[in-house]
């Protein structure tokens, strides 16, 4: 910002100011009447930019004169936390409420310890829908899929891939539940207020780079059989055709279930589909991750499931195989399908950083750990997708 420019904002906003101060009595305020100069934004890189205007959540510096008596401070008519650390004579740090404001009137009003109180033009920027993740990317139709976020703010609508509507059925601050719609596709999801619409960078029921699925010639590479790929259970219901269902009950500590695996020659299909792993996670693998869902039926809490990706060429499990990554779980998922999202960079370094093969790759999946547990689960469609 040209100083010319910063100069006339300054008068500007102190003719507004002085404008709008109550009749506040030098005696109480130690030096003179209360009055703000400016307001910036607390970033060290953009400290000399003056603001009239913040985000929900963001950080400012109110600066002036005569503010140290301030006790309380409103955005619209939404309060602001005070911290008396910092609050000084000449600046007040704030964060701007994330609430929204049932009454705007793009005023903040700073009121003093004597009672009056000084407001100043300043508009809050309400956000639009923010969305972070769904409690499982994979929901069937009908069923109600769980989405978590930031500034939900009724009146709301859903909107699936494929350009259907889903039925809300409750919103919280940070959380929608939603009927998934006859149509809905893979794909991105789209949730729009009267502030904006925001879409999904995570997609629901996404199949982007399977690397294990369970489903066709996969199966036979589930070490234990048959028996333990199914389409249909009693107690959990299948969310994407075939899964993996283990019921081995409470088990002590070592008990290694080694129920999904093979090598490069001898497992076509697995290198099949672990060629599916895009490149660029290997060039940027901090900006992916490796996901599935899960649904336990008692909790896993202790368990841990070694997970090897890498170029061995043969079924060994020891030295020629390398190391693997070891996801030690505290999950309980309540009965219920949960999407488990790992950073690809922590399992791609745990594996020795294997490198890119367009041929694709070995895999195994091995439940091992030095705690007892209780293995009563379902899981599928393993997958590394960008963040």
């Amino acid at each position: 910002m040209n100083s010319i420019l910063r100069y006339t904002l300054f008068l500007a906003m102190t003719v507004v100011i002085w404008g709008g101060l109550s009749s506040c009595q030098e005696d109480d305020m130690s030096g003179g009447e209360p009055m703000v100069s400016f307001i910036r934004i607390t970033a060290p890189e953009s400290a000399d930019s003056l603001v009239v205007s913040a985000g929900q959540g963001q950080m400012i510096s109110i600066m002036g004169e005569n503010l140290q008596n301030v006790k309380q401070l409103y955005f619209n008519d939404r309060p602001a936390t005070l911290n008396p650390s910092f609050i000084t004579s000449s600046s007040v740090i704030v964060t701007v409420p994330s609430k929204i404001p049932s009454e705007i009137n793009n005023l903040m009003t700073m009121v003093f310890s004597n009672g009056d109180s000084l407001k100043v033009p300043f508009e809050v920027r309400i956000s639009a829908p923010s969305v972070d993740r769904f409690l499982s990317e994979y929901v069937n139709e009908g069923d109600v899929a769980v989405v978590y976020g930031n500034y939900f703010y009724e009146p709301l609508s859903v909107t699936f891939s494929g350009d259907v509507a889903g039925e809300i059925l409750e919103v919280e601050d940070d959380q929608i539940l939603v009927r998934v719609p006859a149509g809905a596709e893979v794909g991105p999801i789209s949730v729009t207020s009267k502030f904006g619409t925001s879409k999904s960078k995570v997609y629901f029921r996404d199949d982007r780079n399977i690397i294990a699925d369970f489903d066709g010639s996969l199966a036979n590479w589930v070490w234990q059989g048959s028996s333990w790929v199914v389409d249909s259970d009693p107690e959990i219901s299948n969310i994407n055709d075939k899964f993996i269902r283990v019921n081995r009950g409470a088990q002590p500590a070592g008990p290694y279930i080694e129920f999904y695996g093979g090598s490069k020659e001898e497992g076509s299909d697995i290198a099949a589909v672990t060629k599916n792993i895009p490149e660029d996670a290997f060039v940027n693998p901090g900006n992916y991750s490796l996901k599935f869902e899960l649904n336990t039926l008692e909790s896993l809490v202790g368990a841990v499931m070694w997970i090897y990706l890498g170029d061995a060429n043969n079924g060994d499990l020891g030295s020629a195989r390398g190391t693997n990554y070891e996801w030690k779980s505290n999950e309980d998922t309540g009965g219920e399908w949960a999407t488990i999202s790992i950073p690809w960079n922590e399992v791609y370094e745990a594996n020795q950083r294997f490198a890119y093969d367009p041929t694709g790759y070995a895999m195994f999946l091995i439940f091992n750990g030095p705690s007892a547990a209780t293995y009563n689960i379902g899981m599928d469609n393993f997958r590394v997708v960008p963040n």
